[in-house]
């Protein structure tokens, strides 16, 4: 918890809330808002820096024990640099997704799922994956895309989050057939559904495990 969390700010500590911006920046990619996306991330980078400038802070609302922070682990670090990752991705996509228009590439071309590096990626099944990005090796695995499995190492896992948000449609759609856009798209959301009732049940029992510990 960075500083005392939420609460952080009754003591002029904000760099938590650039969680919220962090969140903010991925609602903004899953609506290809990627120019105010690349601010929000670079502020939250901004917020974030403010970790460095504290030593310690209370351990609880009475003030009477003090939390000394001594160094700051490479988990932080992670975090920090995440901030950075996600503005790069607003700033590099919309160019890829200039160059990488092909108007009813689906008609054209035909049903080339499953085909490799040769799949043509249809215009309607581009942008964000929240399946790939949430799920990373367990969505690829369900969806042929093997290389997913290198989320399992340490810290390469962070970075492959991101890759495969950004690249799983992608990924998706060359390894493995599909019977059309309508099925492909039905089953990604259907990923993205799992890890959001993932996602907020961890929190749910990470917020009440910290209640169940402090008493």
């Amino acid at each position: 918890m960075v500083g005392g969390g939420v609460f952080g700010i009754f003591l002029g500590i904000v760099a938590w809330f650039a969680n919220l911006f962090f969140y903010t920046t991925l609602i903004l990619i899953a609506f290809r808002k990627y120019f105010v996306g690349a601010i929000i991330a670079t502020a939250g980078f901004v917020l974030g820096l403010q970790s460095f400038f504290f030593t310690s802070y209370p351990a609880d609302e009475s003030g009477g024990n003090t939390i000394y922070v001594d160094h700051l682990s490479w988990g932080f670090y992670i975090w920090l640099i995440s901030f950075l990752l996600l503005a790069l991705y607003c700033y590099l996509q919309p160019k890829k997704e200039v160059q990488l228009m092909a108007p009813d590439s689906f008609e054209v071309n035909g049903n080339t799922s499953g085909q490799g590096k040769d799949a043509v990626l249809p215009a309607e099944i581009r942008g964000w994956n929240w399946g790939a990005f949430g799920l990373n090796w367990i969505w690829g695995i369900g969806n042929k895309t093997y290389f997913a499995l290198f989320a399992l190492i340490p810290l390469v896992g962070i970075v492959m989050a991101f890759i495969l948000g950004a690249d799983g449609n992608k990924l998706a759609w060359q390894n493995k057939h599909w019977n059309s856009i309508e099925h492909f798209k039905k089953t990604q959301k259907l990923w993205a559904l799992v890890w959001l009732v993932y996602f907020v049940i961890s929190v749910i029992s990470s917020v009440c495990l910290g209640i169940y510990l402090s008493h």
